[in-house]
């Protein structure tokens, strides 16, 4: 009887061992499970978040344009491609522009006009003339800079530079430009006021106005109710219904 005791107690033990091998594979294979979702989860979010990022949340349309918001060290840039056509009608290529604001916080800078939208003819000279700066505004020159190379590059006209402020003019010798005494020329005077607006005085001159330093943003408006005009002709001539991005790149 003895014999047999012991026996059992032989046969049982390494039952037990088989169960708690068993129970120790489980657990291993398990851990091995949630290690490899992880390693999986992990990689979805490295490679998902950017490219999230980069063509949903950081991509947006705007007055039938495709935005892409990039940043360069400390700054931000929203590009667009432009499409540009010939006289036939042939879409040739794209303009690529740089913003530094983003244009749909734009949207509040009113613009009190005559026209739709500004209008320019290649036979008067653009005179962009700013007023005298009060203070050390960092962003003047870029955003007359700005202004200009649109005006030279995209739209193609005869650009020039002159001071709207009869003083300041005299003082630093050049030329006096402004609304009521360049009547036969398209006159773009930047002053600054109590409020950042535009404001169109006549069919050739523009006023654009600045408060806090703020001349990118009002130039950069202006340059966005141009663009507006010429996106909504440009649909209208092709009947396109998707983004040129979309055309651009098939």
């Amino acid at each position: 009887m003895m014999i047999n005791k012991k026996k059992e107690v032989k046969d049982k033990e390494p039952e037990k061992n088989k169960i708690s091998k068993k129970g120790i594979k489980k657990k291993q294979n398990r851990q091995i499970m949630w290690a490899i979702i992880l390693m999986i989860s992990l990689i979805l979010i490295i490679v998902g978040v950017p490219f999230i990022k980069n063509n949903f949340i950081n991509k947006f349309r705007y007055i039938n344009l495709d935005f892409q918001k990039t940043q360069l060290g400390d700054m931000y840039f929203y590009s667009t491609q432009i499409p540009v056509a010939d006289s036939s009608n042939n879409v040739i290529g794209t303009f690529s522009m740089n913003f530094r604001n983003d244009p749909r916080e734009l949207e509040d800078i009113n613009f009190k006009k005559t026209t739709s939208v500004p209008v320019f003819t290649k036979e008067r000279t653009v005179y962009i003339s700013p007023g005298k700066i009060e203070r050390n505004c960092v962003e003047s020159s870029a955003a007359t800079l700005t202004l200009s190379g649109f005006l030279r590059q995209f739209a193609q006209l005869n650009v020039s530079a002159g001071i709207s402020d009869k003083k300041v003019a005299e003082e630093n010798k050049f030329p006096y430009i402004a609304c009521i005494n360049t009547k036969k020329n398209t006159v773009i005077e930047i002053i600054e006021g109590n409020e950042t607006k535009i404001e169109q005085i006549s069919p050739d001159c523009y006023r654009l106005e600045y408060k806090d330093c703020e001349i990118m943003k009002v130039g950069e408006k202006f340059i966005l109710a141009i663009l507006e005009g010429y996106m909504d002709n440009f649909m209208k001539t092709f009947e396109r219904e998707e983004s040129f991005w979309d055309i651009f790149n098939r």
